[in-house]
């Protein structure tokens, strides 16, 4: 789904917790630099020293960063090194709506972005000839379902993103539908001015 991951891209996890999805991102593809930011210090502290025990084994942990920062402060768009990223995750299920507003204008700036893959679809209301910011930018390019984890209902994914050649994370997901009381979204994003040859 993300497509081809080379040496250039730079991965960013926008609420990164402990970094897991930073860590496995660097073991798992060949991407450049891992990103996470994350407001809660001691889970980073946490997160990295976890990443730092491990780093003499797994010389790929070495391209993980994990940040202390918050959103709402910190205009990912033009922030080093955040503003480099090419594919960005979120998982913004618990996000509070003005964190999601921030994010949402900030993926619609982000230079080099070229997938978005999240938990929220950012234009409920969208439609093919949907004039919003958002969608001027970004095509929803697929939904897909996988567990969020072992004893959780299957998670629903749309992704959307910039280049031909699709490939998937490897990260469980799996096609089906699931119980609507347990689905928690997944947005996968492409940029339009990519696919448009922009």
């Amino acid at each position: 789904m993300i497509g081809d991951i080379s040496e250039d891209d730079v991965f960013l996890d926008v609420g990164a917790g402990l970094g897991n999805i930073v860590a496995q991102f660097a073991l798992q593809t060949n991407a450049g630099q891992c990103l996470g930011i994350e407001k809660r210090a001691e889970v980073v502290y946490a997160g990295l020293q976890c990443v730092r025990s491990s780093a003499a084994r797994l010389l790929n942990l070495r391209k993980v960063r994990v940040l202390i920062g918050d959103i709402l402060d910190t205009p990912l768009s033009c922030c080093p090194p955040f503003q480099a990223a090419s594919i960005v995750y979120l998982n913004d299920f618990l996000f509070e709506e003005p964190a999601k507003l921030a994010v949402r204008e900030d993926l619609c700036e982000m230079p080099k972005a070229r997938v978005i893959l999240s938990t929220s679809l950012y234009c409920s209301r969208h439609r093919d000839k949907c004039q919003d910011p958002f969608c001027a930018r970004w095509q929803l390019e697929e939904t897909m379902y996988g567990r969020a984890n072992v004893d959780k209902a299957l998670v629903r994914a749309k992704v959307r993103h910039d280049g031909p050649g699709v490939g998937m994370l490897g990260n469980g997901c799996v096609g089906g539908s699931a119980d609507p009381k347990f689905v928690q979204s997944v947005v996968a994003w492409d940029c339009r001015a990519a696919v448009q040859g922009l």
